[in-house]
């Protein structure tokens, strides 16, 4: 049986993410939820000047990533830990990304994970995101019905 998540065009939903992202060489990138890399690599190889690094609680998602950055033949820095507590300096990144990550989290811990995105974003940097809610059925499993693409910024707090 194929898995429901082969069948959504995730690839094509990272690239869109990536393409009003104006990255630039030195610019420091953060790839939240990097799960097994995907978005990281897509980011890196786009912008080769630009510093990337992926943030995520799996293990294993991150041994994953590894191997496709090293297939790649690209460095990008994998850590572990929470969105909810990163292990970063407040202002140290240009652009945070987030791909499908969200949705996993209960509505606190979302919130929590967007405060620390504006923490560790630098004056000016943005935040993309890409998503869509829970499914409530195998159907809907099956179907990629939208997505909800959204910015903030240091500007624009959370409430």
């Amino acid at each position: 049986m194929i898995p429901w998540s082969a069948l959504l065009p995730v690839r094509l939903l990272k690239e869109a993410l990536l393409r009003p992202a104006s990255i630039q060489d030195g610019h420091r990138v953060l790839d939240l939820g990097c799960g097994t890399g995907t978005l990281a690599v897509l980011a890196k190889c786009a912008h080769r000047g630009a510093e990337v690094f992926g943030l995520d609680a799996d293990a294993e998602a991150l041994n994953r990533a590894r191997t496709k950055l090293e297939a790649a033949g690209i460095e990008v820095q994998l850590d572990q830990g929470l969105a909810s507590a990163m292990p970063y300096a407040g202002d140290s990144f240009d652009w945070a990304l987030s791909s499908l990550f969200f949705h996993h989290l209960p509505y606190e811990s979302e919130l929590e994970a967007m405060r620390e995105v504006l923490r560790v974003l630098r004056p000016g940097g943005e935040f993309h995101i890409a998503d869509w809610g829970k499914a409530t059925s195998p159907a809907m499993r099956l179907a990629f019905v939208g997505s909800n693409f959204s910015m903030a910024s240091p500007q624009q707090p959370i409430t």
